[in-house]
């Protein structure tokens, strides 16, 4: 498909989705991925309730790249508490930290958290899009008003929240 929408590496992207959208096939058979190795699945703040951290790869990507180190102390500091005693923000840092690595392109659905959450990651995001490896993360969030179900927005998104469209796309068919 010749207008499938292209991502930039080291961005992030905020993608609106309407409120009653679930085909995420859709979202894969519309966008163009080349640009990167390796895509995570749909990560959402479920995903991470059954998670055991491993500190091994949270050690050699702060020694890569030379991450704030209070990523590790917060790391170290949290990762063998029971899952029930992390709040939502927590899980999906710690797990995010331990998975780094493994891709350069993450898919992240914002449905079910706070405001404060979502500026929260937000900043991380854009903090983690500086380093060597060229991270690079999507976020989809679903629209309040369901004006279409086929009409997408693509975001641009930068650290202090402010969103600058890039394009409106309609995949009706």
């Amino acid at each position: 498909m010749e207008n499938r929408y292209k991502f930039k590496k080291n961005e992030v992207y905020k993608i609106n989705l309407p409120s009653n959208f679930e085909d995420i096939e859709t979202v894969k058979n519309n966008f163009d991925f080349s640009n990167f190795t390796n895509i995570s699945i749909v990560l959402n703040s479920f995903s991470f309730d059954g998670e055991k951290f491993d500190s091994f790869i949270l050690h050699q990507y702060v020694q890569d790249l030379v991450v704030d180190k209070s990523f590790l102390y917060f790391y170290e500091e949290k990762k063998n508490l029971p899952i029930k005693k992390l709040s939502t923000k927590e899980k999906i840092i710690l797990n995010l930290m331990t998975i780094i690595d493994k891709y350069d392109c993450f898919l992240f659905s914002l449905e079910a958290l706070s405001v404060d959450t979502q500026l929260h990651l937000i900043f991380l995001f854009n903090y983690l899009t500086n380093y060597k490896y060229e991270k690079t993360f999507i976020c989809f969030d679903y629209l309040k008003n369901d004006y279409d179900g086929k009409k997408f927005e693509i975001n641009l998104v930068k650290p202090s929240w402010e969103e600058d469209l890039l394009v409106k796309l309609d995949f009706s068919e």
